[in-house]
């Protein structure tokens, strides 16, 4: 980071970030706004950091919020839609605010993950992640393809490898996750995506046990421009992030060697005081 993008206004954005049954919404809330804030800089409305929510299957979590916080009711929470469907504002009764943007995770017919921004409708999974991202696109949302333990290797690999191109040209971006140990090397496909012009935006992706809540925002991305909420909020952010010419990186920590062993074990655990297995989010 230079010098000029240090007196720039800059925003943090946690880019995959699921409300899972375990974690209540004010605690997943608590922690972006500890964690993201201290990345963001001359933001207007109190603004302290952006959530990318990606739900799952046909979940509702962002009507919820829209509704009022959801349920349990997210305690020291109030909730604003924006006006364009897909973005509201959570401030804390303290006053600060995150911007949340409806999303959507998706999972192809060859076991890929791909994720969807600014939209708040179901996209069906079992289609070819090709067709996905495409159908994301034609959405006016953003196709975010994130790193994912084992699915990036073998047969899985050299399919992302030809979705380099396609997913560039669907003006999409790829995305890193909080749960790639800090020992691995940088992945070669961000590499040869990069080779290509893409992005790359990072994410806490909270496990779906009992306290991982407390990583959202702990390893995210910093977006250097200035976010106005009055209007078309969602696609000025999107436009934004697309935008090559305005500074995009990543800040926070990943895990821990041993963290990423002791995470696996417990999601293959049988369900325990319901502290494992992977809990359905809340629909």
């Amino acid at each position: 980071m230079d010098s000029q993008d240090r007196d720039q206004p800059c925003i943090a954005i946690d880019a995959h970030v699921h409300l899972w049954e375990c974690h209540s919404v004010a605690s997943v809330l608590n922690a972006a706004l500890v964690n993201l804030s201290v990345a963001t800089r001359s933001q207007a409305d109190g603004l302290s950091g952006i959530v990318l929510l990606a739900e799952l299957g046909a979940g509702k979590q962002f009507a919820r919020l829209c509704e009022g916080g959801g349920y349990p009711p997210a305690t020291g929470w109030s909730f604003q839609e924006l006006g364009d469907s897909y973005s509201l504002l959570a401030r804390k009764e303290t006053g600060e605010a995150l911007l949340v943007i409806a999303g959507r995770q998706i999972v192809t017919s060859e076991k890929l993950e791909v994720l969807a921004f600014g939209t708040n409708r179901p996209v069906p999974d079992g289609r070819t992640a090709f067709d996905t991202i495409a159908a994301i696109a034609r959405k006016g949302a953003l196709p975010i393809l994130p790193w994912g333990v084992g699915k990036w290797l073998g047969q899985r690999g050299r399919t992302v490898r030809r979705l380099l191109p396609v997913l560039e040209a669907n003006g999409g971006i790829l995305g890193d996750i909080a749960g790639r140990p800090t020992l691995w090397h940088e992945p070669g496909l961000f590499r040869e995506g990069k080779q290509l012009g893409l992005r790359i935006l990072c994410g806490s992706d909270p496990l779906p046990l009992i306290g991982r809540e407390r990583v959202v925002g702990t390893y995210a991305s910093r977006l250097h421009a200035r976010l106005d909420l009055r209007r078309n909020t969602t696609q000025a952010l999107l436009s934004r992030l697309q935008d090559k010419s305005i500074t995009l990186e990543s800040f926070g920590r990943r895990c821990g060697s041993v963290g990423f062993v002791t995470d696996q074990f417990a999601l293959r655990r049988p369900m325990v005081n319901n502290t494992g297995g992977v809990l359905p989010a809340r629909d």
